[in-house]
């Protein structure tokens, strides 16, 4: 009993950056992005009508497909909100739950690896650090609840190695089937999975049939998937096309970070060494669960690299942590005093680094530029004061057409005026038409934006604006609020 106590306080302790960095920056960095009140809105379409629509993109295609997204993470929220409310923090208290249960797993993982709970403790921290996870934790997005579903295929995996039971395996599957249920990225899972299979020594039609038991439940949930949406299919399609295409001409992420500031420099140089003294140390003393973080480690890091999104970031970072333990714990048997001392080094780069980038020197590119840039200034942010400074530059008792393309996005305060129909921007990866935008944009009253995606957007607020309403003050959540001239004068 003392011991399961003293495990428990120890996991607790471990995920002490988790529990601070969600104190202080729940709703402050990343901002409100606009991609949280859409998707709100489809996982309430979805309880209510049965039917995954974004009905507030003013997109018809989008009404009608819900732009082909997985619907695991869309029928989860729409059960949570439907319970505890359509607020900005019920949203975002569901993926700091899944961040909890995630590095909740991650421990388990990491003591099922190195059979030590000190040692999974060590990793928990420093995964509990890592920005990128921290940022999912408190994101209404789907990542998070991928990476959860990510995490526990691996774990069962190795469940499943250990004991040879082939009911693991299908467990393991499965849990990889629901990642993929909810992101594309989660496809990443079963990927690594049947990498890590591949690791293990044994005869080749055994190694095929445990391959096959953890990819046919992915194969088969997503046919099932597909098969419901039947004349949806060909936009399906279309949506995934548009996707790569866009992805297609972009800088992977990973590289703009890279290049953006000296921190995160120093952070993936610090990546890279680790990898590699993980590589030389597994040649000296080969274990195979340390192959299996090491393949784990690159098929991640591919997927990262050729997935080009900052949000993939996130399925690379248990595997740096995991083959951060893996140096320390050979650390001891090196004979060189340079290289002991260099490997903890490399640690305290990690470490130090995931300080300074999260709390005193957040990044300015990407999604944070409208948002905190380190905790020092962050009480000088406040999302509902921001949105109530707009409700108060809007007319009173009207009711008002509104049109949002703003980050952080006022909508979760603004839509509980009723008098208020309310858009949100359309991705800037798939814009309308011109003809369409222009529908969109005659039918409303007010432009509300912290950044314009589209040069259409630019070009109807020049020739169409009536005034502009500054909000916000210096060090502060600003916006512009433009009031469009009357429908008859517009161009």
């Amino acid at each position: 009993m003392k011991k399961i106590i003293f495990q428990i306080l120890l996991f607790f302790i471990s995920i002490s950056p988790f529990i601070l960095s969600n104190y202080l920056l729940f709703l402050k960095d990343p901002p409100i992005w606009p991609d949280e009140p859409v998707f709100l809105n489809m996982a309430n379409n979805l309880v209510t009508i049965g039917k995954l629509a974004m009905n507030i993109v003013g997109d018809p295609n989008a009404e009608q497909s819900g732009g082909g997204y997985p619907p695991l993470y869309f029928y989860i929220l729409g059960v949570w909100t439907s319970t505890f409310g359509n607020s900005i923090e019920t949203v975002r208290s569901m993926s700091l739950l899944l961040a909890f249960f995630s590095l909740l797993v991650f421990f388990l993982l990491a003591n099922k690896i190195f059979n030590n709970f000190r040692l999974a403790a060590i990793g928990t921290f420093i995964l509990s650090l890592d920005v990128h996870f921290s940022r999912s934790s408190r994101t209404g997005r789907m990542e998070i609840l991928t990476f959860f579903f990510f995490l526990l295929s691996i774990l069962l995996l190795l469940c499943a190695q250990k004991s040879k039971k082939f009911f693991w395996y299908l467990f393991s599957g499965f849990a990889a089937a629901l990642a993929t249920l909810s992101h594309a990225a989660g496809f990443v899972a079963p990927i690594v999975l049947m990498v890590g299979e591949l690791t293990v020594p044994e005869n080749n039609r055994k190694k095929l049939c445990k391959i096959l038991i953890l990819i046919i439940p992915t194969v088969l949930l997503n046919l099932i998937w597909i098969v419901s949406k039947k004349g949806s299919v060909d936009f399906i399609a279309s949506a995934f096309s548009i996707q790569f295409q866009d992805k297609a001409s972009k800088i992977p992420y990973i590289f703009v970070l890279f290049q953006s500031d000296f921190s995160w420099c120093l952070l993936f140089l610090a990546y890279a060494t680790i990898i590699a003294t993980s590589l030389i140390l597994l040649i000296k003393f080969f274990k195979r669960e340390h192959l299996f973080i090491l393949t784990g480690s690159i098929v991640s890091a591919m997927f990262v690299i050729f997935g080009k999104e900052g949000g993939y970031i996130i399925y690379l970072q248990p595997f740096i942590v995991l083959n951060i333990i893996y140096v320390l714990t050979k650390r001891v048997e090196l004979i060189n005093e340079t290289a002991k001392i260099g490997i903890v080094c490399l640690a305290l780069i990690v470490i130090v680094s995931y300080i300074n980038i999260q709390f005193f020197n957040n990044d300015n590119i990407g999604i944070t530029r409208s948002g905190v840039n380190s905790i020092w200034d962050s009480k000088n942010y406040n999302y509902h004061q921001f949105s109530n400074e707009i409700a108060e530059k809007l007319p009173k008792n009207k009711n008002l057409t509104l049109f949002l393309s703003a980050a952080p996005d006022p909508y979760f305060d603004l839509v509980k005026n009723s008098q208020y129909r309310i858009y949100e921007m359309v991705s800037p990866s798939a814009p309308l038409s011109d003809s369409l935008y222009k529908k969109l944009l005659d039918s409303t009253d007010y432009i509300i934006f912290t950044w314009i995606p589209h040069q259409y957007l630019a070009d109807y607020i020049n020739k169409n604006k009536e005034e502009f309403i500054h909000v916000g003050q210096e060090d502060t959540y600003q916006a512009t609020i433009v009031k469009l001239k009357p429908l008859k004068d517009r161009i």
